[in-house]
């Protein structure tokens, strides 16, 4: 029922890749390199300690972004480059 047809998923990926600027292409593998870092980081605390640090450790991480995307945001700023 959710099976998805292979060569329809990567002619869409190829075409939005297609319409992005290079540099906005290359994000993709720096987001990748950081979600895998994350994922190691809250796995391990996960295992070692315990679910609630694993949380609070990954709250206190995201904080800053989230302020920074709220400041933005009420500045009225899109494009941060």
């Amino acid at each position: 029922m959710f099976d998805r047809k292979p060569e329809v998923v990567s002619t869409t990926d190829a075409r939005a890749a297609s319409w992005l600027n290079r540099n906005v292409v290359g994000m993709g593998a720096v987001n990748g390199v950081g979600d895998l870092g994350a994922s190691v980081l809250v796995r391990s605390l996960w295992t070692a300690v315990s679910p609630s640090v694993a949380f609070a450790v990954a709250g206190t991480v995201m904080l800053p972004g989230a302020l920074q995307v709220a400041r933005n945001s009420r500045q009225g700023v899109t494009d941060p480059s």
